[in-house]
């Protein structure tokens, strides 16, 4: 097995309550005797919102325009497509590098996603503002 699989749940008076636990039985059935396990346990974090969606995007196209870059031939901006690869990457140096989808983002990280690229802008010379002064 070589895929990480999810169950949700929530924590109450310090035991896990599965949110589909019949799910999550079946699922070890279908895992061989003696296969050996990491099991890990997170704090779930909400999607990344659409606030910070059209911030982000408010600041590649202020910043493509003001830096002079466009959009690809398949209507993506190049300036994402940078940012993406400078902060998005994920297991680099290895055989499974490969750069994270916005789509795969939380609030947290894509927050801090969003705050490592107004730095880079900011080393460039760019003031972003704020996302309130976005309209």
């Amino acid at each position: 097995m070589k895929h990480t699989v999810h169950f949700y749940g929530a924590v109450d008076k310090g035991k896990i309550h599965f949110d589909n636990p019949n799910l999550m039985a079946d699922f070890i059935k279908t895992i061989p005797d003696g296969t050996k396990l990491v099991i890990t346990l997170q704090k779930q974090y909400m999607s990344k919102t659409r606030n910070q969606l059209g911030y982000y995007f408010s600041i590649i196209k202020l910043a493509s325009d003001e830096l002079g870059y466009s959009m690809d031939p398949t209507g993506h901006f190049e300036l994402d497509s940078l940012f993406r690869s400078m902060f998005l990457v994920q297991q680099a140096g290895t055989i499974n590098e490969h750069i994270k989808e916005l789509s795969d983002l939380n609030v947290r990280e894509m927050g801090d996603y969003i705050d490592n690229v107004i730095r880079e802008l900011g080393t460039l010379g760019m003031v972003v503002p704020p996302p309130e002064s976005q309209d």
